[in-house]
C-alpha cells in the first residue's frame, strides 16, 4: 500500500498535465465553473499558463558547424524516360533490285578475269560466278567500278569482277553475275 500512493499521485499529475486542469474541474459552460466554485482561482490558473508557454517557446542551442562528411554512395539509376517523338522519314531504299550476267570462256590450263556492270546508274550490291565443271576454280570475287578497276575506300561499286583458273586441258565456259540495286 505504501508504494501505491506515490504511483497514484504520479499518475494523477500526469493526467492533469496531459489534459489540463480545466477539463478535470469542469467546462466553462457548467454552473460550478462559471461561479468559480470547485475550480482554481484566477491567480492559480494564471500561474500554470506561463509554464506551458515557456515550454513551447524553448529553442535548442546550436554549436559551431562541424566538418563536411564523406560523399555518399551513388544511388541506383532512375527509371527510363518516356519515348521521344518519331523522327522524320528516311530516304527510300533500293526498291528496284535486278541481276545482270555475261558468259565467258577460259582456255585450258589458263587463268581469266571477267566482270559485269550494272546499267542505268544502279549500284552493285553483290555478285559471283557460275560453272558446271569442277575443273574451273574461283579464286577472286569482288566489287569494282564501272571500268572494272578495284574500288578505293568510299567509292560506289558499279560492277562485279571474278577471277577463275581452268585446270583442265580444254576450254571451259563460266558466267559472271552481278546484283544491281537502284532507288
Amino acid at each position: 500500500m505504501r508504494h501505491k500512493l506515490p504511483l497514484a499521485l504520479a499518475l494523477a499529475a500526469l493526467i492533469v498535465a496531459a489534459l489540463g486542469w480545466t477539463s478535470i474541474a469542469g467546462t466553462a459552460s457548467s454552473p460550478r465553473a462559471r461561479s468559480g466554485a470547485g475550480s482554481l482561482g484566477a491567480t492559480e490558473r494564471s500561474s500554470l499558463a506561463p509554464l506551458n508557454v515557456r515550454a513551447a517557446q524553448a529553442t535548442p542551442r546550436r554549436g559551431p558547424r562541424g566538418p563536411r562528411g564523406p560523399r555518399g554512395r551513388r544511388g541506383r539509376p532512375g527509371l527510363p524516360g518516356p519515348a521521344g517523338p518519331a523522327g522524320p522519314a528516311g530516304p527510300a531504299g533500293a526498291t528496284n533490285v535486278t541481276t545482270a550476267s555475261i558468259a565467258y570462256s577460259v582456255p585450258g590450263n589458263s587463268t581469266a578475269w571477267a566482270w559485269r556492270g550494272c546499267s542505268g546508274g544502279a549500284r552493285a550490291t553483290g555478285g559471283g560466278v557460275r560453272t558446271d565443271n569442277p575443273n574451273l576454280l574461283l579464286y577472286e570475287s569482288y566489287p569494282v567500278n564501272a571500268s572494272g578497276d578495284p574500288l578505293a575506300d568510299g567509292q560506289t561499286p558499279a560492277a562485279w569482277k571474278v577471277g577463275v583458273d581452268n585446270i583442265s586441258p580444254g576450254a571451259l565456259p563460266f558466267t559472271v553475275y552481278v546484283i544491281c540495286a537502284a532507288p
